[in-house]
């Protein structure tokens, strides 16, 4: 917590005459200390610091947020801060004299750390928080900041818009409590899914969460659906109700680029338009896309700077024409995985007036979006599920999790049961070979996917016919060759055990 900052007692520390008209008088380029204490003067809004230095960033409250400035933009501050002014001190020979500040490169360098150390936020600090002593009834999670106020959704209770909560977002708008509602929106929703509420229900418990600013959910929304089929207009409301500035539109490939999530820092969602996956690079994209859903402490590279290190508070949006393919055995993101499906093509019936005629609906959607945080916090936390996704979510199974798939196909779990490693591999070859997957790869590398699937499935060497066999563990299987043929077909109950 930091302390609040008292402009009485510093005004007291700086030994400043007042300037005659054409003059103005600051501390000695001696005491780069006391003039920074000047200079903050001018970043106080009832007591509270309205400039601050975090993870390596400078911010600055706008008035509903805290937005990123440059070194280059504080700099400026101090050069024409102290272009024109003049300092008094005392020579040598005990004799008062007058100078001019002159700013140089060294004397802005120590100006500029004094303003560093002044303005420091702890690396520790998580935005949304507060950062100046406040209620202890309000969660800085639970607030939305508009143009107008600081909203609760918990209560609903309106607060003032303050310096003394450290958030990164806002929304460019008023909030309105009688906003009306949003008929076209709901119009073009119904049209996207004419039968079948479960995603439209989805979509706005998705809405109200983006809305919110929480990640404490760890999901993501995954939208697939052919060309013109109301994606993209869907994301564009979205960016427009939280505010194109807290938005970034990354692609995949970029999540495994040296600085591809510079951009990311300070942004309340990602849009990814594209979820094509260079091959090259997919396990580092998995891997990103699990520790930025899951919360985790990322290190940031940046271009010309030290890195950045700390949790994005990002949501991620990922939209496709296909379902995307990752190696995700342990299926670690399928379970952060929220699937929507569009299935209606507008192609050729376009209409363009349709995103113009919805804008101006926003506040209303707004409310129709906290509706459905409601609906989520009321439900614990648990997404609707639409029916009509969980084909989509299967098919992202069987091409990111094979080794999943072969387990509930051609296997049968249990702790007592083993299986030669010769023969789980000779099947898994059949399984691939049935279904299309030309590459099976190693024995090796299907004991290093089984364990990675988190069945329990281990490398044993279980004692047959009195001398050790290598073997898998807790796994049997419910195939078996034909003779004669080489095809594979089901065994019966009796013989499985």
């Amino acid at each position: 917590m930091i302390t609040e900052f008292d402009p009485a007692s510093a005004s007291a520390n700086i030994n400043v005459v007042a300037p005659a008209p054409e003059e103005r008088f600051i501390p000695s380029p001696n005491d780069p200390m006391e003039v920074a204490r000047l200079v903050i003067l001018d970043y106080l809004t009832d007591g509270k610091l309205t400039l601050r230095r975090w993870r390596g960033e400078w911010w600055e409250w706008t008035g509903t947020h805290w937005a990123k400035i440059t070194d280059l933009d504080v700099k400026a501050v101090l050069y024409l801060f102290t272009e024109h002014a003049m300092w008094r001190g005392i020579d040598k020979k005990a004799v008062p004299f007058e100078a001019k500040w002159s700013p140089t490169r060294g004397k802005i360098s120590n100006l500029f750390e004094s303003m560093e150390v002044i303005t420091a936020t702890p690396d520790s600090t998580e935005a949304p928080d507060w950062v100046y002593s406040h209620r202890d009834d309000v969660q800085p999670r639970d607030l939305i900041a508009f143009a107008n106020t600081l909203l609760d959704v918990t209560t609903r209770e309106e607060i003032p818009n303050t310096p003394a909560l450290f958030n990164l977002s806002s929304v460019p708008y008023d909030y309105s409590a009688q906003a009306d509602e949003p008929k076209t929106w709901l119009k073009f929703l119904d049209s996207v899914w004419p039968d079948d509420p479960d995603s439209i229900a989805l979509l706005q418990e998705w809405f109200g969460y983006v809305l919110s600013g929480r990640t404490n959910l760890q999901k993501l929304l995954l939208m697939l659906g052919p060309p013109r089929s109301g994606k993209g207009l869907i994301a564009r409301i979205l960016t427009s109700l939280i505010g194109t500035a807290n938005v970034s539109g990354p692609t995949m490939g970029s999540f495994a680029q040296n600085f591809g999530l510079e951009n990311l820092i300070g942004k309340s969602l990602a849009v990814v338009g594209d979820a094509r996956i260079p091959n090259a690079v997919k396990d580092q994209v998995l891997e990103k896309i699990l520790m930025i859903a899951g919360e985790d402490t990322l290190q940031v590279d940046i271009k010309h700077r030290k890195p950045w290190e700390g949790k994005l508070p990002v949501r991620l949006m990922i939209m496709s024409n296909d379902v995307p393919s990752f190696a995700d055995e342990s299926g670690a993101l399928a379970a952060r995985i929220l699937p929507i499906t569009t299935k209606i093509s507008f192609v050729g019936k376009e209409d363009r007036t349709l995103e113009g005629r919805i804008l101006p609906e926003l506040p209303g959607i707004l409310l129709w979006g906290l509706e459905g945080l409601d609906r989520l916090m009321k439900n614990g936390g648990r997404f609707t599920e639409p029916a009509s996704a969980q084909e989509a979510m299967e098919l992202y199974r069987a091409q990111s999790s094979p080794v999943g798939v072969f387990l509930s196909e051609w296997c049968e779990l249990d702790p007592d049961a083993s299986t030669t490693k010769e023969a789980l591999y000779d099947a898994w070859r059949g399984w691939c070979e049935q279904a299309g997957r030309d590459r099976p790869g190693t024995l090796a590398g299907l004991a290093k996917n089984l364990f990675a699937a988190g069945k329990n499935v281990k490398a044993g060497k279980p004692r047959i016919s009195g001398r050790q066999v290598p073997s898998f563990t807790g796994v049997r299987l419910v195939v078996e060759r034909e003779p004669g043929t080489g095809y594979w077909v089901g065994l019966a109950p009796s013989d499985a055990d």
